[in-house]
């Protein structure tokens, strides 16, 4: 009995000795260190475009295949989910994750179409980069798109890419083309429906853009990715 009761006591002791587990930290990430880093993202991307619509092959197959990449090269660019959380605010605050991903599918084809006629054609413009202003993970990059041959100095639309960073790199989350943004120009219109009716007229909204922009390509599909 009195073996068993010391046992019991040692056991007790070694145990409550054990010095309790250093919490963990969380990782924070550092900020990007290129100043230039966003500029040159959205150049690369860019370039890619005039490529594929450059190579492109003839015929259908051709045509096809360029749609494919160009589809690709947007996608990857893009940080839609960023664009969706901005646009709806607090109707994303207050949505469920399956509602979050379904309305990023929608809104990223969206953002993915006016991108996309925005740029105009890549191959007969050029998208010139100026200054870069940059808030560690956020960053705004101000140029202009030229026609290809006329001079660098004038011309052209003037240009505002707002980026932000991830594991991804940098990626695109805003277009304005002459002072008109497309992230101010629907977070007004769902500012207005989530004030006029709240969850239920957002959702009502999205299911209209839903039917104007259907989820088809690989890229939605992504975006819509939970």
């Amino acid at each position: 009995m009195l073996s068993s009761l010391l046992t019991a006591l040692i056991v007790s002791v070694s145990v409550s000795a054990r010095p309790a587990p250093t919490p963990q930290r969380a990782v924070k990430r550092s900020c990007p260190e290129d100043p230039q880093g966003p500029a040159k993202a959205a150049q690369h991307a860019y370039r890619q475009l005039v490529r594929e619509y450059a190579d492109t092959l003839p015929g259908p197959g051709g045509k096809t295949h360029r749609e494919r990449r160009v589809e690709e090269i947007i996608g990857q660019s893009l940080d839609v989910r960023s664009f969706s959380r901005r646009t709806l605010a607090r109707a994303w605050e207050k949505a469920s994750p399956e509602q979050r991903a379904a309305w990023t599918g929608t809104l990223g084809t969206m953002l993915h179409r006016k991108y996309r006629s925005r740029l105009k054609a890549p191959h007969r413009h050029r998208l010139i980069t100026g200054q870069v202003t940059i808030k560690c993970r956020d960053a705004t990059v101000v140029g202009r798109l030229v026609r290809s041959g006329a001079p660098r100095s004038r011309g052209g639309n003037a240009v505002a890419l707002r980026m932000s960073h991830d594991v991804s790199g940098w990626r695109i989350y805003d277009v304005a083309i002459d002072g008109t943004s497309l992230l101010a120009t629907w977070r007004h219109r769902f500012r207005r429906f989530y004030r006029a009716g709240g969850l239920r007229s957002v959702q009502a909204q999205l299911a209209k853009l839903a039917r104007r922009y259907p989820c088809k390509t690989a890229a939605c599909r992504r975006f819509a990715a939970p």
